[in-house]
């Protein structure tokens, strides 16, 4: 059991139009058990009444970037000072279990905190009413930057981190496009040979709604959703946006450069037969058998 006292969370909280759901969210991270911690608001967005319900809430509000939810979340822990002890991401419309900080933190002080740590993890689906409708897929493979470059496995809002991964962070270039902050975490932190920890145990209850900008990646409808994103292009365009980000790091890492430049020459490569060696040679993968049949898809029909 970690001494809460000696650790103290800063908790970004990023909210555009939010209304419905914010109160209900707002107080599970009032409820969090044993750990002291701020609330730092990025507003790109919100009505006179949310903002004084904020107020009320939070430490301070920053202004948003208005350039998306991934930017909106990068700007503000941008702002927050590098006092804190760990760094928590959060979205306004879920409820965090009251026990999910101080879970968190109880894993990361296993690891050295000298290194990019970063925790993160599965998620209940809950609909409108708070009512439970599943899960989050669980991904059993070992967390690694041979994934993170084709694969994010875990929201933002079930992640953790501490003062390294902040200061890592901090090196993600707000004038270029940031699709999903929660994937550049984990591209970050792998490219660096990071502590990753993946929990099976869901802290954070994950609401699907109408006005959810993400939503669940189950069934057979959200499989159709990412299959065109492929095959019209998003998915290509959103590989390029990690790699810019990720190209101002990787003279800084050591074993994974050789596997980020050897990621760059098979997108490049026209070759079939090349592309099929260094494919295999590099040894990238997604989670699931099935995921890792659309990857060679991709790469055989340069999607990625």
């Amino acid at each position: 059991m970690i001494n809460s006292k000696k650790k103290k969370v800063a908790i970004i909280l990023c909210v555009k139009n939010s209304n419905n759901f914010l109160l209900e969210q707002l107080e599970s991270i009032k409820n969090q058990r044993s750990i002291n911690y701020d609330l730092f608001i990025g507003n790109d967005g919100c009505s006179p009444l949310i903002e004084i319900i904020l107020k009320k809430y939070s430490k301070e509000i920053f202004l948003g970037a208005k350039e998306g939810f991934g930017k909106n979340f990068i700007s503000t822990l941008k702002k927050i000072p590098n006092t804190y002890d760990y760094y928590a991401f959060c979205d306004h419309d879920d409820v965090w279990v009251e026990n999910k900080l101080e879970h968190a933190l109880t894993i990361l002080e296993n690891f050295d905190n000298k290194k990019p740590s970063l925790y993160c993890g599965r998620t209940m689906l809950i609909n409108e009413n708070g009512k439970e409708i599943g899960f989050s897929p669980l991904f059993k493979k070992e967390p690694s930057f041979l994934n993170a470059l084709v694969q994010s496995i875990a929201g933002g809002n079930t992640m953790i981190f501490n003062g390294a991964t902040k200061n890592l962070l901090a090196k993600i270039n707000l004038k270029k496009p940031i699709i999903s902050h929660d994937w550049l975490t984990y591209l970050f932190v792998s490219a660096m040979e990071g502590n990753i920890f993946y929990d099976e145990v869901p802290t954070v209850r994950y609401r699907i709604h109408q006005n959810n900008k993400i939503g669940s990646n189950l069934g057979l409808f959200a499989f159709l959703k990412r299959a065109i994103k492929v095959f019209n292009g998003s998915w290509k365009t959103w590989i390029d946006a990690n790699l810019s980000q990720i190209s101002e790091i990787m003279p800084l890492a050591k074993t994974n450069d050789a596997v980020f430049e050897a990621f760059l020459q098979l997108r490049d490569e026209k070759n079939y037969f090349k592309k099929i060696n260094l494919f295999r040679s590099i040894g990238i993968y997604r989670q699931t058998l099935i995921g890792n049949v659309a990857l060679f898809v991709m790469v055989i029909f340069n999607k990625i």
